[in-house]
C-alpha cells in the first residue's frame, strides 16, 4: 500500500478519522474523498491549473468517447496487472479511472482542484490529490508506472517516484491534432511540432502515432475548444461562427512515448 508523505515535512501520513496527519501536519480529506497538498509558494495564481468549465468541457468529451483510441493504446500496449500507476496532471480522471481497471493502485495529482474534485467524485477505486508536479507527496520509488497526458510533469520528481524499472508514458499532441478544427478557426493554422521529446534520466523505449476521428456538431466542437488553450486565443466571432456548423470531422492524433528510468 502506498503511503502519502507530507510535503512540509517529509514524514509519512496516516488517516485518521477524516484527515491525513503526521507527527506535525494535518490534512482534510475532503468530502468528495480527495486531499489538498497545494501549499501558497506552489501557486502561480489563486486558482491555479484549469477552470471549472474547462474541467467539465473535458468531462463531457471524454464520456462522448472521442478520446478512447488513446486510452485504449494505453491500456492494451502496457501490462498494469498488479501494478501502481501515477497520474500526473491527471484532469477530470478519465484515464486514471481506466486505469484502475487493470492496476492494482492508481494515485492522481492535479493543480486544479477543480479537475481533481470531480475525478475523486467519480471514481472510488482510486486516490486523488490537489498537488505540484514538482513536489510529489509520495515517497522514493513507490510507483511502477507514471503517465503525463497531455500534462506538465518534472522529469526529476517524476523519476524519484518511479521504481528503478519504471516505465514513464509521455501522450503529447502529434502534428495534425485539431487541425480540421484549426483550419474553421484561424486564417493560417499551424501545424504542431514533432514529437521528438528526450528526458534526463530516462530512455526511450518506443514511441507511436495513434490517430482518431469523430463527428460532432458546432457546440460540440466548441464543447472540444473549451478544454484546451485554444478556446481562450481565439477571436470571439470565429468561435461564435463554429457554433452554427451543422457537422464537422475533428481529426485526433496523439504521439505517445514510453520511457524507461536509467541510472
Amino acid at each position: 500500500m502506498i503511503n502519502y508523505r507530507c510535503p512540509i515535512c517529509g514524514d509519512v501520513l496516516t488517516p485518521v478519522g477524516k484527515s491525513l496527519k503526521c507527527t506535525k501536519h494535518c490534512y482534510d480529506v475532503a468530502k468528495e474523498g480527495y486531499v489538498n497538498f497545494l501549499s501558497s509558494s506552489d501557486k502561480h495564481s489563486i486558482t491555479p491549473g484549469d477552470n471549472k468549465d474547462m474541467v467539465v468541457s473535458r468531462r463531457i468529451i471524454m464520456e462522448s468517447g472521442y478520446y478512447l483510441p488513446l486510452t485504449n493504446y494505453i491500456t492494451q500496449n502496457f501490462d498494469f496487472k498488479d501494478k501502481t500507476v501515477l497520474d500526473i496532471g491527471c484532469g477530470e480522471g478519465f484515464i486514471a479511472r481506466n486505469l484502475s481497471k487493470f492496476a492494482r493502485e492508481v494515485f492522481g495529482i492535479d493543480i486544479s482542484k477543480e479537475a481533481v474534485k470531480l475525478s475523486a467524485k467519480s471514481d472510488k477505486s482510486s486516490s486523488f490529490s490537489v498537488a505540484s508536479m514538482t513536489h510529489l507527496p509520495f515517497f522514493d520509488h513507490p510507483f511502477d508506472f507514471a503517465v503525463s497526458a497531455f500534462a506538465p510533469y518534472n522529469a526529476k520528481e517524476t523519476k524519484r517516484i518511479l521504481k528503478k524499472d519504471g516505465t514513464f508514458i509521455v501522450a503529447v499532441p502529434a502534428e495534425e491534432h485539431l487541425f480540421e478544427l484549426k483550419k474553421r478557426l484561424y486564417e493560417t493554422p499551424i501545424l504542431n511540432p514533432k514529437d521528438e521529446t528526450e528526458i534526463d534520466g530516462f530512455r526511450l523505449l518506443k514511441r507511436e502515432r495513434i490517430d482518431g476521428n469523430f463527428v460532432t456538431d458546432g457546440k460540440g466542437a466548441v464543447t472540444l475548444l473549451k478544454m484546451t488553450p485554444y478556446f481562450y486565443r481565439t477571436n470571439k466571432s470565429a468561435i461564435e461562427a463554429l457554433t452554427d456548423i451543422e457537422s464537422i470531422s475533428v481529426n485526433l492524433s496523439f504521439s505517445v512515448s514510453a520511457f524507461k528510468t536509467v541510472d
